[in-house]
């Protein structure tokens, strides 16, 4: 569950950005009353907070934010994504054995903890998942392996 304080946080970072959304954007949402058709209370809360500061809402550009927040522990989220999808476009192994992930959109994850994760040549499709007290796994698409990763970038 959201705190007040989080949501309202949330909706001061996604707000700031908002105004700059195309006319494509805005189709779903052109009134304050079109918040109403959302079912995602910490959503529909951020909707009716674009529209009460004069600007408009989008629920893809929330979606774009959450992917960007993703496994940040610095910056609020609305915590509703449990996976995501990420195109892994280069791994750096230290002298340790540890891998580094940099992924398409400029996300930076590295191993943590020991383990193997056998992967194909990059780039290589992956999925992150949200584990237990804030941990995260990495694994590719194409088989079952994964490793602890956490966010750096």
């Amino acid at each position: 569950m959201l705190s007040l304080n989080k949501i309202l946080m949330l909706s001061l970072s996604l707000t700031a950005g908002i105004s700059g959304l195309s006319a494509d954007d805005q189709d779903d949402y052109k009134t304050f009353k079109d918040c109403l058709r959302i079912d995602d209370s910490a959503l529909r809360v951020v909707c009716y907070d674009a529209f009460a500061r004069g600007t408009v809402f989008s629920e893809k550009k929330v979606e774009e934010e959450q992917f960007k927040a993703f496994g940040e522990v610095s910056r609020p989220t609305l915590d509703t994504k449990e996976t995501i999808l990420v195109t892994i476009v280069e791994v750096r192994t230290n002298a340790e054995g540890m891998k580094r992930f940099w992924t398409e959109s400029g996300q930076v994850w590295t191993q943590k903890g020991r383990g193997r994760l056998r992967h194909g040549k990059t780039p290589f499709e992956a999925t992150i998942k949200k584990g237990e007290m804030k941990s995260f796994k990495l694994s590719p698409t194409d088989n079952k392996s994964s490793v602890g990763v956490s966010r750096v970038r």
